[in-house]
């Protein structure tokens, strides 16, 4: 018994379509992530491949695998770049907002201002032992 059939005589034979390749690496890596790197691969492979599988004229598929590893990717990169911001509100390199809003904030003094003069003037100035502030000596 003869499972494979040919076409009839006249009719050209249906062409196989596949899955794109690039296309599958894009969502692996976007699931897998690899500390970020994952993501962007992603990102490229699944441009890539959506571009691939549109020019294909119908030889390939997959290009909902592309569009996934695409959406994963960049879901990928946010969460990348909101816990580098993290990290560094954490350790004091990026001053919250809330900081640079404040102008006695010790951010917010330039690098210009000498130790023991008040930024709002030339008093010097000590610290309390009460409170940790700063506030303008009362002698002239």
């Amino acid at each position: 018994m003869n499972v494979h059939t040919d076409p009839p005589p006249g009719q050209p034979a249906a062409a196989a379509s596949q899955v794109n390749g690039l296309a599958i690496a894009s969502v692996l890596l976007a699931v897998l992530w690899l500390a970020g790197i994952g993501a962007v691969l992603a990102l490229v492979f699944g441009y890539r491949a959506r571009s691939q599988i549109n020019n294909s004229r119908g030889m390939q598929t997959g290009s909902g695998l592309a569009t996934a590893g695409i959406i994963l990717g960049w879901i990928g990169i946010t969460i990348l770049a909101v816990g580098v911001l993290l990290i560094l509100l954490r350790h004091g390199v990026v001053a919250p907002r809330q900081a640079l809003l404040m102008p006695w904030h010790p951010a917010r003094r330039s690098e210009r201002e000498a130790p023991g003069i008040d930024p709002r003037g030339d008093r010097p100035y000590h610290m309390s032992r009460t409170t940790s502030s700063m506030s303008p000596s009362r002698t002239r």
